[in-house]
C-alpha cells in the first residue's frame, strides 16, 4: 500500500485549493476566506493509508482542544493571518490579469508552452528509464508486529512524546505520524468511548535498520543501484530489468547479468 508523503500542520494547502476553486468561479472572486475551523489549522497533505472514512471533524476538534493553546498553535494563527493577506493580494492580482487578458486566452497560451516543454522532456528522457518509488507502509510498526502479533488488532504506535508511526487500528482514530503522543492518547480514549487505550512501543532503530536492509537486498535484484534516503523508502530504476525481461530472460538470469556487470565495474574501478 502506498503511504502518504508527509504531514503539514499549515494552512497554505487548504487555502491554495480555495484559490483554485475561486479562480474558476467568477461569481465568488471576492468571497472572504474563513479559517476558523480546526481543519484549517491542522491538516494532512493526504490521509495515511488506513484512514479512509474517519470522522475528520471530531478528530480535528480534539486535536485543536488539546493543542490549541500551545505556543506552536498561537504562532500558527499569526501565520494564518499573514497568509490570508497574501491570498487576498493574489486574488486581486489574478482578477486584474483576467481583465487585461481573458482566462481562456491565458490558458491556451500556457498549454501551448507546456506542450512544447513536455515534448522536449520526452525526447530527452532515456528510453530505458522506468522509475519506481517503494514506500513501506507503517514500517516501524510492521517491524514490531513481527515479534508481537498479539498487538495487530489493538491501537498501537511507535514513539512516546512524538509518534513516528501507527498501525491501522490506531489510524481509524486519527492517530498518525508527527503527532504528539498525548494527543493520540486522547483521540483513542474519547473516540472509543473509553473502551481502548493507545499502546506506545519504544523505538528500536537497530531492528528497523536490520529489516530495512533485508528489504533493500531484495530490491537490489531489480536495481543494483537503488537509492534510499530513509529506512522505509527506496527509489529504483527498473528500466534495465524490464528490458532484459522483454528479451526473454527470467529473474534468476537477470540477477546473474547484474552480478556480472557489477563485478566488471568493480574490476574497472580497481584498475
Amino acid at each position: 500500500t502506498i503511504d502518504s508523503i508527509n504531514y503539514y500542520p499549515t494552512t497554505f494547502n487548504n487555502k491554495r485549493s480555495i484559490i483554485m476553486q475561486q479562480g474558476n468561479n467568477n461569481e465568488n472572486q471576492s468571497k472572504k476566506i474563513e479559517t476558523t475551523t480546526a481543519s484549517s489549522l491542522i491538516i494532512a497533505a493526504s490521509d495515511k493509508a488506513g484512514m479512509e472514512g474517519i470522522d475528520r471533524s471530531k478528530i480535528d476538534a480534539i486535536i485543536l482542544r488539546e493543542s490549541g493553546n500551545s505556543a506552536y498553535m498561537k504562532q500558527q494563527r499569526k501565520r494564518d493571518e499573514q497568509v490570508n493577506v497574501r491570498i487576498e493580494k493574489m486574488l486581486h492580482e489574478s482578477e486584474q490579469k483576467k481583465k487585461k487578458q481573458p482566462l481562456d486566452d491565458w490558458r491556451i497560451k500556457v498549454e501551448r508552452e507546456l506542450e512544447i516543454e513536455i515534448q522536449d522532456n520526452l525526447q530527452a528522457r532515456p528510453t530505458r528509464s522506468a522509475c519506481v518509488v517503494v514506500d513501506m507502509d507503517m514500517f516501524y510498526m510492521a517491524c514490531e508486529l513481527l515479534s508481537r502479533p498479539e498487538l495487530a488488532d489493538k491501537p498501537c504506535c511507535v514513539g512516546g512524546g512524538m509518534i513516528t508511526t501507527s498501525n491501522y487500528v490506531a489510524r481509524r482514530y486519527g492517530v498518525r505520524s508527527a503527532m504528539a503522543g498525548f494527543v493520540g492518547d486522547k483521540l483513542v480514549e474519547e473516540l472509543s468511548s473509553g473502551k481502548e487505550k493507545l499502546i506506545h512501543i519504544p523505538s528500536d532503530f537497530k531492528l528497523y535498520k536490520e529489516k530495512s536492509e533485508q528489504v533493500r537486498t531484495a530490491l537490489r535484484e531489480y536495481d543494483p543501484h537503488l537509492q534510499a534516503y530513509s529506512l522505509d523508502e527506496a527509489y529504483l530504476n527498473i528500466g534495465r530489468y524490464l528490458q532484459l525481461r522483454l528479451q526473454g530472460q527470467n529473474h534468476n538470469e537477470i540477477c546473474k547479468v547484474f552480478n556480472k556487470e557489477e563485478e566488471e565495474n568493480n574490476n574497472n574501478n580497481n584498475v
